[in-house]
């Protein structure tokens, strides 16, 4: 059972937002010799404020213990078992910030900087996500108002339980006909 609240305000241009969250996670497994369920919650708080006439600086920041698969298309999961099959909800944040830039009316860019961390329990499995960071940066152009053609460049490393680190470098090109 999930449920949110969302409140939103505008400030001038800017535009704020604060979220709760507050869900109910439960494992019912023989085969892992689980039952179990916790309350968890979390709270989020984001922004998009203008910076000159089209320019913006955006931002997104969650924390809290029940986050999983709402932050980072489930780049974490909702909960951990222990070794004694009860279940484990770790403390987890994420968030990025970005800036918008328009170059010309039809042509803009963002750059941007995100980080996710979880905590969870030490008896953990290993190869479970523990953290990503990333990087990017895009240039994307409009040359009529329904297409948007773009490239990014995407720099990330992860880390799992068990300390390996992974990183990836990825150039990307994008095509949408909005109708």
């Amino acid at each position: 059972m999930d449920r949110e609240v969302r409140v939103k305000r505008t400030v001038g241009r800017a535009v704020y937002s604060g979220g709760a969250l507050v869900r109910n996670i439960h494992v019912d497994s023989a085969t892992l010799g689980a039952n179990s369920g916790k309350w968890g919650g979390a709270v989020a708080f984001t922004g998009i404020v203008p910076a000159g006439t089209r320019d913006d600086l955006r931002f997104n920041f969650n924390f809290g213990n029940a986050i999983g698969r709402y932050q980072v298309g489930g780049f974490f999961p909702d909960g951990y078992l222990e070794a004694d099959g009860r279940l484990h909800l770790a403390r987890q944040t994420s968030g990025y910030i970005g800036f918008r830039h328009f170059w010309t009316p039809t042509l803009r860019s963002t750059a941007e900087y995100s980080a996710a961390n979880s905590n969870p329990s030490a008896g953990t499995a290993t190869g479970i996500n523990k953290s990503d960071r990333s990087q990017h940066v895009n240039l994307i152009w409009s040359p009529v108002p329904a297409v948007n053609l773009g490239a990014e460049y995407i720099h990330a490393q992860r880390t799992v339980v068990g300390g390996e680190r992974g990183s990836l470098n990825r150039l990307q090109f994008s095509a949408q006909y909005s109708f």
